[in-house]
C-alpha cells in the first residue's frame, strides 16, 4: 500500500513538472505570436503605403501624357503632393 502511495506521489509530481514546464511554453508562444501579429500588421500598411505610391505615381504620369489646361493640371499634381506628404507623415509613425 506504501509503495502505491509513493508511486502515485512520484506521478503527480512529475505531471506538475510537465504542467509547469507546458506553461512557460504556452506563455512563450503567445508572446511569440503577439510580435508576429504586430510585425504582420506593421507590413500589411507598409504594403499598403506602396501600392498608394504607386496608385499615385500611375495617376501622375497619366495627368503628365495627357493634354489638358495647366491650370487643372496644377491642382491636381498639387494634391497629389499633398497625399504623398500625408502618406509619408504616416509611415514615419509607424515606423517609430
Amino acid at each position: 500500500m506504501e509503495e502505491k502511495l509513493s508511486n502515485i506521489q512520484k506521478l503527480s509530481e512529475a505531471l506538475a513538472k510537465k504542467y509547469s514546464a507546458l506553461k512557460i511554453e504556452l506563455e512563450t508562444a503567445k508572446d511569440e505570436r503577439y510580435l508576429l501579429k504586430n510585425e504582420l500588421e506593421a507590413q500589411i500598411k507598409i504594403n499598403e503605403h506602396l501600392l498608394n505610391q504607386i496608385k499615385i505615381s500611375k495617376l501622375a504620369r497619366n495627368i503628365k501624357s495627357e493634354e489638358g489646361d495647366n491650370a487643372n493640371q496644377s491642382e491636381i499634381k498639387s494634391k497629389i503632393q499633398e497625399f504623398i506628404k500625408e502618406i509619408d507623415k504616416c509611415v514615419a509613425i509607424l515606423n517609430s
